[in-house]
């Protein structure tokens, strides 16, 4: 018992920290991932910014710088763009028309210049640069990764946005490796007049990589942090457990031996009433008789108490072991059936009993038939006037698994689902007043629990309120030894 109740600590607090650790890892992990996402907006904001402001700064010098033939140098430059224009309507495809240049062209440059190197100081590095001016016409195109301009060309497409904006985008290379890439773009604009736009990618799986092995490493400690918990949770526990395995050892050796030493006092009591029944019944008053016969109950009912709660004593120390032994249950049960017979009768209950001629099993006769008769009393008890009690006997299974099947069924009041989980716990009575009337104290099923479960056994209860309720019970049997046992006495 106590080892249970150990177990259920520790995995009540191994619990408790698996929520705990997961919480502290995801909550570490999540703002780790946020304060590096602010990081790399923040660097790209920095890019877009000086990009954009050396784009229009350049711009701003051209215009100083035109002319008298700047007209000429500026029909030159329509001529060149004019086909990435055609057919083209409104901003939108003019800005598409500069996606399209910048697909089927290469690199301005071999790679960044210092513009983009200048953003380039921390751990991630920009894979590509791309800008436009106001009518969509690529600027300027650099790339790391020219395989795949195609994919960013996907990515950035009709992507314009009013400010500062980034993106997250996943891009695969032909050795089939992933790439994180933080897009971003920023417009360019000259006093409110939207002059271009800058777009840019930065490689951030480094960094990613570097989050999944933290995110790793996380697991991995709390997994270690768990075990090493668990074990010392376990360790407390057993110290917590201490001072009470102490308690109650002393409290069942206080219960087993006043009930060992009240059974002397109580037989003594029983043995003065039946000889003053037997002496002077008939020169007593009819009050006296009456007085008398209260105190005989109740004699009887303590002695059952005892009794019980000796059983139960005994069943918890461990020495209290079966005496397994081949015989007929039949016979058993039909003389504890004549028993309860005159009381069923008394109470206007029909008692039946099913089974077959001879049932030869290899049990404790004694935990048996006190089994057979709290099952038989609980029944008759709570059945009212009327009601029918039966008793069904039957040999279920075969070989390693024959079983002896026992089911009391009664049309009593029944049991509610809530109270069919406590049925079988000490001193728990489903209607504690009802109980009381009829002298139960909640220790029989409890101790039928126990004896069919130290035969190996299970007992369950099917019951609804209003409708009666039906104990089966199922005890392994050894068939060819209580077979063999009963030939050769016979």
């Amino acid at each position: 018992m106590f080892t249970r109740i150990r177990a259920r600590l520790t995995l009540g607090y191994a619990a408790l920290m698996i929520v705990i650790l997961v919480a502290f890892t995801g909550i570490t992990y999540g703002l780790l991932h946020s304060i590096l996402q602010q990081e790399e907006r923040q660097e790209m904001k920095m890019m877009l910014s000086r990009v954009a402001d050396q784009q229009l700064n350049e711009m701003k010098r051209r215009a100083r710088l035109r002319g008298p033939n700047d007209v000429t140098v500026e029909q030159k430059r329509e001529r060149r763009y004019a086909p990435l224009r055609d057919g083209a309507e409104g901003e939108r495809d003019a800005v598409g028309s500069g996606y399209a240049d910048y697909a089927a062209r290469g690199n301005d440059e071999d790679k960044l210049d210092d513009d983009a190197d200048g953003a380039k100081r921390g751990g991630n590095r920009f894979v590509f640069l791309l800008t436009l001016d106001e009518r969509g016409t690529v600027l300027r195109s650099v790339d790391e990764y020219p395989a795949l301009r195609p994919q960013i060309m996907e990515a950035v497409q009709q992507w314009r946005p009013a400010a500062f904006e980034t993106r997250g985008a996943h891009f695969s290379e032909e050795d089939r490796s992933e790439l994180h890439i933080l897009l971003g773009a920023q417009p360019v604009l000259d006093h409110g007049r939207f002059a271009g736009m800058v777009y840019a990618g930065m490689d951030v799986s480094d960094s990613r990589h570097v989050l999944y092995r933290l995110l790793f490493v996380l697991g991995a400690l709390s997994i270690l942090f768990l075990l090493l918990a668990a074990g010392a949770g376990y360790y407390m526990a057993g110290r917590a457990m201490v001072p009470i395995i102490h308690s109650f050892h002393r409290q069942r050796e206080f219960v087993a031996d006043a009930s060992h030493e009240l059974r002397t006092p109580l037989s003594i009591l029983q043995s003065s009433i039946d000889v003053i029944e037997a002496d002077d019944g008939r020169n007593l008053s009819e009050f006296s008789r009456q007085v008398l016969a209260d105190m005989k109950d109740e004699v009887g009912r303590m002695t059952r108490l005892v009794g019980d709660l000796l059983t139960l004593a005994r069943a918890d120390s461990g020495k209290l072991e079966l005496q397994r032994e081949s015989f007929d249950l039949r016979p058993v049960a039909e003389q504890l059936f004549r028993t309860f017979q005159h009381r069923a009768n008394a109470q206007g209950l029909t008692l039946e009993m099913d089974g077959p001629p001879s049932l030869p099993v290899f049990v404790d006769r004694e935990r048996v038939t006190q089994l057979l008769c709290i099952l038989l009393d609980n029944a008759v008890k709570y059945t009212p006037e009327g009601g029918k009690v039966s008793l069904s006997l039957a040999r279920a299974g075969g070989g390693h698994n024959d079983t002896l099947q026992v089911k009391v069924q009664d049309t009593g009041i029944g049991i509610s689902p809530e109270d069919q989980q406590h049925i079988f716990e000490r001193f728990y009575r489903a209607d504690k007043g009802r109980s009381r009337q009829a002298g139960g104290v909640g220790l029989g099923l409890s101790i039928a629990h126990w004896i069919v479960e130290a035969h190996g056994g299970t007992i369950r209860v099917e019951s609804a309120p209003g409708k009666g309720s039906s104990f089966i019970v199922l005890v392994p049997v050894k068939e060819q030894r209580a077979v063999v046992a009963l030939n050769s006495n016979h």
